[in-house]
């Protein structure tokens, strides 16, 4: 799968026709899931009807039933009507070998859609066909979504936002926009030299000091999703309306240097959850970006209210736990959120807990918060301290009296897999205890969320700390979730300083770096050993390459050494 969506990843940057792209990527996704025929559709709101975008393997015959396929209709439409996959084995099928409600089961065969969405609407679907005996899983469902979240931004291939006239639609994809924007990122964010390391193994040595890159770190394709499109929203409204006002929901990512490119571009930066006064401020045909943790309900609302563009980067894994979360939701199914109760994605994902259904949520941040939330569940306790405890962390009306009997576990994107895991695991064992193994459906739910991109470089460092290393450079944001993630985990091994840039390393005698207990910068002397070391480097997801060489050269300039000659020779 991982292997799939990066290569789709690459189709959706080639900059070709979005109907090449669509249609390459239909073959890419049949080919995975072993099925001959595919569909993408996109939806005209307006007019309830899904029109054709993009087909493989259908027969003639077919091609005019689909062409458009109104809402309610056929499995497609279906899925918009319903707003969830759909999925039918036995295909009823005419004389013609056209699938038709109502037909003759023929007894083979199998079919599955997918809503693609941009945020919360749904602009079209994503379907797959076989004329195997085949019933599409659970698991060949939730990963055609996943596919389904990834290329909705790319293959729809418009920004829209409800305004008090009409729907605006702007397309950002522009081939000559977004050849400019790759040159543009590029030239901010790219490093040869740190492509050339990586080309050789990852490592690099002079003298008495090596220097060893983990195989997976750096900026992942969401991130560089998110930046691409705050570029395009530049360039773009720089051509069409040069005076529009771009305004930015806090950080795009947590990283301060891309921020600061991100502002030094001219757009302005306002609260994540924007104050009165911001709000006031916001003019109809205003560009808002919303960056990619994405943003609270109520605060999307209120800016398509406005009448304002809104271009949004949500990373689609996000949007994969919004979907479990509000499924939770609508079946009355607490949501325990694995994450910290403040950071931006977490607030969006429980803002989604209370939009759409009469679930709750509730916040554990570790493993000590989770027992205590099970030993709760099991034999009850002071529901006072309970609540003070986890203030800010619940939703409002939350009663662990009453919202505890049925939970369905999900996370905060970039936390730690193992530590979820074991979040599942703890709240599934108290649930059996409590009420039987064999009443566990109906109270307790779980689906894996973590971000695959954080994982691999989880699993990259992992690898890499069974390796004789002297200390651990991590680089990146201090506010960065998944860096932070990395930085404790070659705490638990070696002496690790988590630094947001190569400037903190003052001297080989002086080191300022940020230290996650007192949650602040410290100093620390003699942090570089004399003698023959290997220093083991990483990074978050948020984190550019071109910081990375920052890095790189700053340690071997400490002794001396210049890793432009070492590189020639």
């Amino acid at each position: 799968m991982k292997e799939l969506l990066h290569h789709i990843s690459l189709l959706l940057k080639s900059g070709q026709p979005r109907e090449i792209i669509s249609e390459q990527v239909l073959r890419a996704v049949l080919k995975h899931f072993y099925s001959e025929t595919g569909t993408i559709h996109r939806l005209d709101d307006e007019k309830q009807l899904l029109h054709l975008v993009a087909q493989v393997g259908l027969p003639p015959q077919m091609l005019e039933v689909v062409k458009a396929i109104p809402v309610g209709k056929g499995i497609a439409g279906q899925v918009v009507a319903e707003n969830r996959p759909v999925t039918i084995c036995n295909l009823q099928t005419d004389a013609s070998g056209v699938a038709k409600p109502g037909a003759k089961q023929t007894g083979i065969g199998g079919a599955l859609c997918v809503a693609i969405r941009a945020g919360e609407k749904i602009v079209g679907t994503l379907g797959i066909g076989t004329v195997r005996e085949h019933e599409y899983s659970a698991d060949e469902i939730n990963s055609l979504q996943e596919i389904a979240n990834v290329i909705a931004p790319q293959l729809t291939a418009v920004v829209s936002a409800e305004t008090p006239a009409a729907q605006k639609k702007i397309n950002l994809r522009r081939p000559d926009i977004m050849e400019q924007v790759q040159a543009q990122v590029l030239s901010h964010y790219r490093s040869e030299i740190v492509e050339n390391i990586r080309a050789s193994g990852g490592v690099l040595s002079s003298g008495d000091l090596t220097v060893k890159l983990a195989k997976e770190f750096g900026f992942c394709y969401g991130v560089e999703r998110a930046i691409d499109l705050a570029y395009a929203a530049k360039k773009y409204f720089a051509e069409v309306a040069p005076h529009t006002p771009i305004y930015l929901l806090g950080e795009i990512i947590h990283n301060p240097e891309v921020n600061d490119q991100i502002s030094n571009l001219g757009i302005q930066i306002i609260s994540p959850k924007p104050t009165d006064e911001e709000l006031a401020q916001l003019q109809s045909g205003d560009a808002v970006i919303i960056p990619a943790f994405g943003t609270e309900v109520g605060t999307r609302k209120k800016i398509e209210a406005k009448g304002c563009v809104i271009v949004d980067t949500t990373c689609g894994d996000v949007m994969s736990v919004w979907k479990r979360v509000r499924q939770y939701s609508k079946e009355s199914v607490t949501s325990i959120i694995h994450g910290k109760a403040k950071h931006e994605e977490t607030k969006a994902t429980t803002s989604q807990a209370r939009a759409y259904g009469s679930g709750h949520y509730l916040v554990v941040f570790n493993l000590a918060e989770t027992d205590y939330v099970c030993d709760y569940i099991l034999t009850g306790g002071d529901k006072h301290e309970f609540l003070e405890k986890f203030k800010g962390a619940h939703s409002d009306g939350f009663d662990p009296d009453l919202h505890l009997r049925a939970v369905g576990v999900a996370n905060q994107t970039t936390m730690l897999r193992g530590e979820t895991e074991e979040v599942q695991r703890r709240f599934k064992a108290v649930m059996e205890k409590k009420f039987g193994a064999g009443e566990i459906e109906k109270h307790f739910r779980f689906f894996d969320t973590i971000c695959g991109a954080t994982q691999d470089r989880q699993d990259a460092l992992q690898k890499m700390l069974k390796q004789p290393l002297n200390l651990l450079i991590v680089v990146g944001g201090y506010n960065s979730s998944n860096t932070s993630h990395l930085a404790e985990m070659g705490e638990q091994v070696l002496p690790t300083f988590f630094i947001k840039n190569a400037a903190k390393m003052q001297s080989d005698k002086l080191i300022v770096h940020y230290d996650q207990h007192k949650k602040a910068e410290v100093e620390t002397l003699d942090w570089l050993p004399s003698g023959t070391i290997t220093v083991g480097i990483t990074a978050g997801a948020s984190c550019p390459n071109n910081l990375i060489e920052d890095t790189i050269r700053r340690l071997f300039g400490l002794r001396g050494i210049s890793v432009q000659e070492l590189l020639k020779n």
